[in-house]
């Protein structure tokens, strides 16, 4: 059926007009997701399954609104309704969907958060999801190729859409500006495309003269919510009870201080405390870690969080040279506020490198060092395999010098002990839930231990 449906009298409409708004539409549903999938791992403290099931929900949106859209193919209804209608109503689900989230934080249950956003998931997608089969029709009525042609065409423009969302949004928006600035610029420009489609439409046609009032209406549900529901609203999706002590966003994930508890994507990531007789964090293990080599002189530390770590290892006096690798720069400015880590920052015996500890150790296969300190996320955390698998274990081991070792946290894992096993000639895991391996054996004496 390629006649024009009752309704659809959208004289300005040209084919290269269509590609656009495919074009616009690919680049913003992506960048929602990129934006989702911040939100969610944050809930979650970055489990495996937040992605799969993002995807599903954002799937299932979409096959949805693909049903709908043929029926009222073929029902001859207008496809220029329904794209205003669901373009109003897509804007108006995503600016309330994190303050949603947000209310349902009174439960204090991260499940019942993490739902409700998979169902604002397939409500945005649902809405904007069916307006690329309306989009293929509308292109098909205005053009003399086969429909074949015309749906490769308008999807290949909607890929290359969704292709600038990571590399706009992910690269460098997500560096520069906050959760709730993207997600009023991706409302905006929801709203915005929807302008530019009324604008196209016949003066007589009913929807155009109702498009003004549901465009306002959308203004002013979506600055409301941004207004009214973003205070605080980070804290909120953390169940936080008390207000950050510090705050840090940017395209490596989001970093958290409550009181002085350290939190790297909503997981918790150790405290900004070096004393070791108060001892909160079982920080004695930074302490330790110079007691089983003989005279460590060259350090490599692989994760540098909020910086206790790093000043302990730096105040070691035979020390030469710690080279500490962080993926997130953000942790360099949350030292910067604390007076007891501020000078790792320029520490002359302290070399910090914003990279990832894997890429840094493959591009620099000539170093060698005394201890390698991997202080690891959660192994249960999306990706935890990059710092615990034994592909990652004999990259560390090529780095060590002779009588070297590798420093690792479990997170009370007892596979990390058991895959070191496999690498390496002498494992232990008898201190404060640290392995410690090596190919040769100690020869610290057991006093000095400890």
């Amino acid at each position: 059926e390629t006649e024009t449906a009752p309704g659809d009298d959208a004289t300005g409409f040209s084919p290269r007009f269509l590609l656009w708004i495919s074009f616009a539409l690919g680049y913003i549903t992506l960048s929602q997701e990129l934006v989702w999938y911040r939100v969610l791992s944050f809930v979650t403290a970055n489990t495996p399954e937040t992605f799969g099931l993002l995807l599903a929900a954002f799937l299932l949106g979409i096959a949805f609104a693909t049903i709908s859209v043929c029926d009222a193919i073929n029902e001859r209804a207008s496809l220029t309704r329904y794209i205003v209608i669901t373009l109003a109503l897509s804007t108006v689900a995503w600016f309330l969907a994190l303050p949603a989230m947000a209310a349902v934080a009174v439960t204090g249950n991260k499940t019942i958060m993490f739902i409700t956003g998979l169902l604002f998931v397939v409500a945005t997608s649902y809405f904007t999801g069916g307006i690329f089969t309306a989009l293929c029709q509308l292109l098909q009525q205005r053009s003399q190729q086969s429909a074949g042609k015309i749906v490769g065409t308008l999807y290949f423009v909607n890929v290359l859409g969704a292709t600038l969302g990571p590399l706009l949004t992910g690269f460098l928006l997500f560096e520069y500006l906050s959760l709730r600035d993207l997600v009023l610029l991706l409302g905006g420009l929801l709203l915005v495309t929807g302008v530019i489609f009324v604008r196209r439409l016949s003066p007589q046609l009913a929807i155009r003269q109702k498009a003004p009032a549901m465009i306002g209406l959308s203004l002013v549900l979506g600055i409301g919510s941004y207004v009214a529901g973003y205070d605080h609203i980070m804290e909120k999706l953390q169940l936080s009870s008390e207000p950050f002590t510090a705050f840090n966003s940017n395209r490596s994930g989001f970093i958290s201080i409550i009181g002085d508890r350290i939190y790297g994507n909503g997981a918790y990531d150790g405290k900004m405390n070096i004393d070791p007789e108060n001892d909160t964090s079982t920080i004695i293990r930074a302490y330790g870690i110079t007691n089983f080599h003989p005279n460590p002189k060259k350090i490599l530390q692989i994760g540098m969080s909020g910086g206790s770590w790093t000043k302990i290892i730096s105040m070691y006096a035979p020390l030469e040279r710690l080279t500490t690798i962080e993926i997130n720069k953000g942790y360099l400015d949350i030292a910067k506020q604390y007076p007891d880590h501020a000078d790792i920052l320029t520490h002359p015996k302290v070399n910090i490198v914003i990279d990832d500890g894997r890429h840094w150790l493959n591009n620099h296969p000539n170093e060698k060092f005394d201890v390698i300190v991997s202080n690891t996320i959660y192994h249960w955390r999306s990706n935890a395999t990059n710092m615990i698998s034994r592909e990652f274990m004999e990259l560390a081991r090529a780095h060590l010098n002779p009588g070297g070792y590798i420093f690792m946290i479990d997170t009370g894992a007892e596979e990390v002990a058991y895959t070191a096993a496999h690498v390496f000639s002498f494992v232990s895991r008898s201190f404060k839930n640290m392995v410690i391996a090596g190919d040769t054996p100690s020869a610290v004496p057991p006093e000095r231990k400890r």
